[in-house]
């Protein structure tokens, strides 16, 4: 599910960057590198998210890992 989510940052920060919003919105010019890190760092937080409370103690959690019981502390 990550490669459609990092593509779609990508070129959302490309098209903003052509239109020059990026720069005026930032203050700095941006490299293709810099993009590309922000958008996998923005997945990354987003795949971190939404596993802990979309899939790690639910019944889609269990089907794929099994019976897992929540840390106490």
């Amino acid at each position: 599910m990550h490669l459609p989510a990092v593509a779609l940052l990508t070129f959302y920060l490309a098209h903003l960057d052509r239109q020059g919003l990026l720069e005026s919105l930032t203050g700095f010019s941006w490299s293709a590198e810099a993009k590309f890190l922000v958008a996998c760092a923005a997945t990354g937080a987003l795949g971190i998210v939404t596993c802990r409370y979309l899939v790690r103690y639910t019944p889609l959690g269990t089907l794929l890992n099994g019976k897992r019981t929540k840390a106490q502390g």
